[in-house]
């Protein structure tokens, strides 16, 4: 199998490699967290992760400026670069204009719902994620049917009521 360079604009790398490093849910909150002005030993503890850990997404966070430490100051303290803060933004615009939350309210509503559906086993919801939601064509045109007998129940009450 041949292996051919492909050439892809810098600015492409930089940004695959910006969003390889925002593509974590613990380095989107350790972000946020350095922003507060918390310290490593604060977030670890608050993110339930080693040393280690923590460690390995500084790093990654600060390979694409989002984060810098001063070397010469023992308060091992990180700071969010022009960069991080602007990211952190977008990520937090990107949140509401997507409405995350009510996606992740309607996903965890249906998941509860699972002990009630007949054909659960063709339902598969990925709620961490918020997006992870597929249902089988057999329960889909189940689902339309019912839909569109309320509906046409509906139209029969209206009739007879007149």
């Amino acid at each position: 199998m041949n292996s051919q360079k492909v050439n892809v604009p810098r600015e492409k790398k930089f940004l695959a490699r910006l969003f390889n490093a925002i593509g974590h849910p613990a380095r989107i909150s350790l972000l946020e967290s350095l922003e507060k002005g918390k310290t490593p030993v604060e977030i670890a503890g608050e993110l339930n992760i080693t040393r280690g850990a923590l460690q390995a997404h500084l790093d990654k966070l600060m390979k694409v400026d989002l984060i810098w430490q001063d070397p010469t100051d023992p308060s091992e303290r990180y700071l969010v670069q022009p960069l991080g803060h602007e990211t952190l933004r977008i990520i937090q615009k990107v949140s509401r204009e997507l409405k995350i939350d009510q996606l992740l309210h309607i996903f965890s509503k249906i998941e509860a719902s699972f002990p009630k559906l007949e054909d659960k086993e063709n339902i598969e919801i990925n709620v961490e994620s918020g997006f992870g939601f597929s249902v089988s064509r057999r329960f889909y045109e189940k689902a339309i049917k019912k839909q569109m007998q309320k509906q046409k129940n509906e139209q029969m009450k209206k009739i007879f009521k007149q």
